[in-house]
């Protein structure tokens, strides 16, 4: 669901709502007056086409074991992501695309903990799709997700990485923080 018609929602519940004088809509109520968008306008607002809602539930993002810089083979990680999705009614469409906004060839930080250590404190990491690591993502990369889901349905996608040998990074576990970009 767009974030207008979300928002739209919002504001039909909120004039519906202050209509019949319930309190706890109030706020939003004096946000939609100062506006100046009357209350019979908001009424007449189109319902949105569904009601699907999807989200993240959330990841510790990738991990990445321990790093040696001395190491002369690549270190390989991986992580899942959990998406689950309600619908509003059973067997409606889903239509999902997810991107990882920073999924191509990424910088990852070094933790604090470890941020005495030598070397520049940075890896270069590539994010791949498929678990021999041919597929590499980039932040224009999509996955896709097509369903019709009949109860709340948790969808997993799996990420995989590889840190290229040899960098001059401190030793010590790295941690990259997953953007995800989800529509529906």
């Amino acid at each position: 669901m767009s974030c207008a018609c979300r928002l739209r929602l919002a504001l039909v519940r909120c004039a519906a709502q202050s209509l019949l004088r319930r309190p706890r809509y109030t706020i939003l109520c004096r946000l939609v007056s100062k506006l100046g968008l009357p209350a019979a306008l908001l009424l007449a607002a189109p319902a949105p086409a569904h009601a699907m809602l999807c989200m993240s539930l959330g990841s510790g993002g990738l991990v990445i074991g321990q790093y040696q810089p001395l190491q002369a083979v690549p270190l390989d990680a991986q992580t899942s992501l959990a998406i689950e999705c309600l619908p509003a009614t059973p067997g409606e469409a889903l239509n999902l695309e997810v991107r990882i906004l920073n999924a191509g060839t990424s910088r990852v930080q070094l933790p604090n903990v470890q941020a005495a250590t030598q070397g520049s404190s940075m890896l270069v990491v590539q994010l791949y799709r498929d678990a021999a690591r041919t597929l590499p993502m980039d932040e224009q990369t999509t996955i896709r997700i097509s369903d019709r889901p009949l109860m709340p349905t948790r969808y997993w996608i799996s990420l995989y990485a590889r840190v290229p040998a040899r960098q001059d990074a401190g030793t010590g576990q790295y941690r990259l923080p997953l953007t995800l970009l989800i529509s529906y």
